[in-house]
């Protein structure tokens, strides 16, 4: 068993650059079998088709969190890309329910999971992070 802690700070910045915490959020579970997910995901013919990936995540472990970051991979500055920025994601959490965009590209979910399917329609090539505990 592991213990993990996740720390999330809410920032406000002015002109100046300077700083104010408005929010410390703290949350520690404990972790039966963590897992670390990744993918690569890549556009193959047409660009409207979105590529789709379902994650496996282990029933018999109970879920607490779940952090996920969706990354681009290379550079495009045609379309003002760069290697590293986050890249928007859509995910499902049932096999029936619509996918939801994340535009953002990051996702924190603190709750029980049993199913995680990712899409991308992005033409640009995205690596997917999953940190499952």
């Amino acid at each position: 068993m592991e213990v993990h802690r996740i720390k999330l700070e809410l920032l406000s910045r002015e002109g100046n650059s300077t700083e104010t915490i408005l929010e410390r959020i703290e949350k520690e579970v404990e972790v039966t079998e963590p897992q670390f997910l990744t993918k690569l995901l890549e556009a193959i013919g047409e660009e409207n088709v979105p590529v789709t990936h379902v994650f496996e995540i282990i029933p018999e472990l109970e879920t607490k969190y779940i952090l996920m970051e969706c990354k681009y991979v290379s550079d495009d500055f045609s379309l003002g890309i760069k290697k590293g920025q986050l890249a928007p994601i859509s995910c499902k959490f049932t096999e029936t329910e619509a996918p939801k965009l994340i535009e953002g590209g990051f996702l924190l979910w603190f709750g029980e999971i049993d199913y995680l399917e990712v899409l991308s329609s992005n033409a640009q090539k995205v690596k997917v992070e999953i940190y499952v505990g």
